[in-house]
């Protein structure tokens, strides 16, 4: 199979999930026998709580493109909204239309190398944005799961939520392993070099152990400079507790604009342990567990509500991000495009 084919495939099964997970849930809830006329709630809406909804997804990105312009004005001596904003949206599509959320870092590295930030630059500032990410959210669950126990009525997801937290710390420690630890990791890294090169994965082994080697120096100069500065983790850890805060808040606000009852401090400490819960699942975008998990939350709902709210959540959470990354990347092809046949015809 072509890798074209394999994309379109993958786009495929991508879409179908999703309109799967919102069949089956809309099926779900409209099946219950609810009058008509709640199936369309859109009159009663409280535009307040909707806005506020719509502010928390700013306060997402705008901490996100923060983050990166104090890592670029670090790294390089300058910073660029414009490419900020790219790394942040595009980096965030990739990451949900992949299983794990793993598929977006790649081309936040090229992004960046693409505008004149150098090789090792590119590569840790968004090692470095996920690492602090990944402690900033492990500070507010531990607190969470500490204190805000008390609303969470299933075991399960208690256990599950606990579990979760496990796996999020293991990928940090994994990747600081690889700073403090560079003999050991080139080691790691030319051994897997050595072994693709047995199975003729890799044509040039010799040149490739040595392209590894140099980028991981680089990657480890870079990101030992970012973590050296305790004024700049600071404020990225800052930042990182304000993007999580507002993802946290966006369930209350939701329940709130469709008429719930939920305090905030129960509806933000259930989101936590609901977010570590799903954090195996292996769907893009966590689809189908976090459609699940969302039922734990606004159960307080009038019936056939619920999935109205879901999907409001859902956009803000997930499916505004693939609409402000997609419409980024045509934008971006569609820019490239004319600049080519700009250049074509100047030659002509």
């Amino acid at each position: 199979m072509s890798d074209k084919a394999k994309k379109t495939l993958g786009a495929i099964i991508f879409v179908l999930v999703n309109v799967g997970v919102i069949a089956v849930t809309a099926y779900l809830e409209f099946s219950k026998g609810a009058e008509r006329a709640e199936y369309i709630p859109f009159l009663g809406l409280n535009f307040r709580f909707l806005f506020a909804a719509f502010a928390c997804l700013a306060v997402m990105i705008g901490a996100e493109i923060l983050k990166y312009m104090l890592m670029m004005k670090k790294a390089a001596g300058k910073a660029s909204f414009k490419t900020a904003f790219r790394v942040v949206v595009i980096g965030r599509y990739y990451d949900f239309i992949t299983p794990f959320s793993a598929g977006g870092q790649p081309f936040q590295m090229r992004i960046l190398s693409k505008n004149g930030f150098g090789t090792g630059a590119s590569v840790s500032m968004p090692i470095v944005s996920f690492l602090v990410s990944h402690t900033a959210f492990m500070f507010i669950a531990v607190g969470v799961f500490v204190f805000g126990s008390r609303f969470v009525s299933s075991e399960a997801i208690r256990i599950t939520a606990w579990l979760g937290l496990l796996f999020y710390m293991s990928i940090p420690i994994v990747v600081s392993v690889f700073t403090v630890a560079p003999r050991f990791s080139e080691k790691v890294l030319c051994f897997f070099v050595s072994l693709f090169h047995k199975i003729r994965l890799i044509k040039d082994g010799a040149a490739a152990e040595k392209k590894v080697v140099a980028a991981l120096c680089d990657y480890r100069e870079a990101i030992s400079a970012m973590i050296r500065t305790p004024r700049l983790f600071l404020k990225l850890f800052g930042l990182s507790i304000i993007y999580h805060g507002a993802l946290y808040s966006l369930p209350f606000f939701v329940l709130r604009t469709f008429g719930g009852a939920a305090t905030y401090i129960e509806s933000f400490c259930i989101c936590v342990f609901i977010y570590a819960a799903i954090s195996f699942a292996p769907t893009p975008g966590n689809s189908g567990a976090a459609e699940g998990s969302f039922y734990a939350l606004f159960s307080s709902l009038t019936a056939n509500y619920l999935f109205w709210a879901m999907l409001v959540w859902r956009f803000f959470c997930y499916y505004g991000y693939l609409l402000i990354g997609g419409v980024t990347i045509a934008a971006g092809a569609v820019s490239t495009k004319n600049r080519t046949n700009v250049t074509e015809e100047e030659k002509t």
